[in-house]
């Protein structure tokens, strides 16, 4: 049963890393089709940006992952090296491209529906930092000992904070909508599909 639920949990992460590939290619490809359109998505070279820098953090985390295991072995230091890998650093990159730089973008296209890009960077953000903070503090093995009480109260906010991270994408989807961006509209609902195989049990 348990090698049933590793697997199943590996299904998960290969599925979930396949789908956030294919939405950050996506919006890499909608800004890319969009540098000369100004009048329909101004700024659009931060979408390239976003999807590029996503892109290269996703296939690399799986390399560093297994290099540091290989050479250190399972040890305290590598455990929770690779945790910083796969729960710190995509966070604090994500900060930077669907936060602040969906917002930079909802800036620049305020005339034409960028509202709904701001709120999706707020929403992002808001996500983000909170659940930085939460992994910052609740390390496999903590350079302190953690309170019962502070692991339970983390768990909880981040279980409510999975709706701003929804809201996000909802918002970016609507956004894709509204502005008719195929390539976008693709990214977005590949992104929001994600999101619920992330939470998926």
């Amino acid at each position: 049963m348990l090698f049933q639920l590793v697997e199943i949990r590996n299904i998960l992460d290969v599925t979930l890393s396949t789908l956030l590939i294919l939405g950050y290619l996506f919006i890499a490809i909608a800004g890319a089709f969009n540098l000369k359109r100004e009048e329909k998505l101004n700024g659009s070279k931060f979408f390239i940006i976003i999807g590029a820098v996503e892109i290269i953090y996703e296939i690399l985390k799986f390399r560093l992952y297994f290099l540091i295991l290989t050479i250190m072995g399972y040890t305290i230091l590598s455990m929770n090296m690779t945790y910083v890998i796969w729960n710190i650093i995509p966070f604090i990159i994500s900060i930077t491209t669907f936060g602040i730089f969906i917002i930079i973008l909802g800036k620049k296209n305020k005339e034409n529906f960028g509202k709904k890009l701001l709120l999706s960077g707020i929403f992002w953000i808001v996500y983000s930092v909170i659940i930085l903070i939460k992994n910052m503090i609740l390390l496999p093995f903590p350079l302190f000992p953690i309170p019962p009480i502070v692991v339970i109260t983390f768990e909880i906010v981040a279980v409510i904070l999975i709706t701003f991270m929804v809201l996000s994408r909802i918002f970016l989807l609507l956004y894709a909508s509204k502005i008719s961006e195929r390539y976008l509209l693709i990214s977005s609902i590949i992104l929001l599909t994600a999101s619920i195989v992330l939470f998926t049990p």
